[in-house]
């Protein structure tokens, strides 16, 4: 049975299948949450009365669908209605299908692929360049790994693998350039004998 929370706002407690109950009364088709799955499909794997189970922006049923919330085909494929980011790169789903960040502010590059966390494949993962405005569907140039676009001797996978910032020379701001300090060497290249010291 439902059994009613406590607020009129709370949505009931489900006990079993059969007591899930959309607008015509039969759970194999109806659907509770308006998602695009039916009550009787999300039972044993999502939330039939959430439209969203993982709060990614992105509902269940175009997330299983392969769609944006509107129904289009966003060419990506199905993605993990459990999992917020089902490429593991802290995008959420739905800001990369929307080509915005987890906030929807758009970033100007264009959606992202929701299942591989390098869209244009340069193993640099997508919510790093764009945190740093680099392209995420953008492999060459200064947007891919060997691009250099602070021109401290340090590319782009190399800041990546350091945790370094790829606009700015100087990361930590100790007066040694990034390559230089990943390098061991000082700014004019010299081997200062210390090794890295990023």
């Amino acid at each position: 049975a439902i059994i009613n929370a406590a607020a009129a706002e709370d949505p009931p407690v489900i006990l079993t299948l059969a007591d899930i109950k959309g607008p015509n009364n039969s759970p194999d088709t109806s659907d509770y949450d308006e998602d695009g799955l039916s009550d009787a499909d999300e039972f044993d794997f999502t939330d039939p009365l959430n439209p969203d189970s993982d709060e990614d922006g992105l509902e269940d049923g175009p997330e299983v669908n392969g769609t944006d919330n509107s129904g289009l085909s966003h060419g990506f494929g199905p993605t993990d209605p459990l999992e917020p980011s089902s490429d593991f790169d802290t995008l959420l789903d739905g800001a990369e299908v929307e080509g915005t960040d987890n906030d929807g502010l758009s970033h100007g590059f264009g959606p992202t692929d929701p299942n591989s966390e390098f869209s244009d494949a340069d193993f640099l993962d997508d919510a790093w360049e764009i945190q740093f405005g680099l392209n995420p569907n953008d492999a060459t140039g200064d947007d891919g790994d060997g691009g250099d676009p602070d021109m401290d001797g340090l590319d782009n996978l190399g800041e990546f693998d350091n945790q370094a910032d790829p606009s700015n020379p100087d990361t930590d701001a100790d007066g040694l350039r990034d390559g230089p300090e990943v390098n061991g060497t000082d700014n004019n290249g010299s081997s200062h004998g210390f090794g890295a010291t990023l």
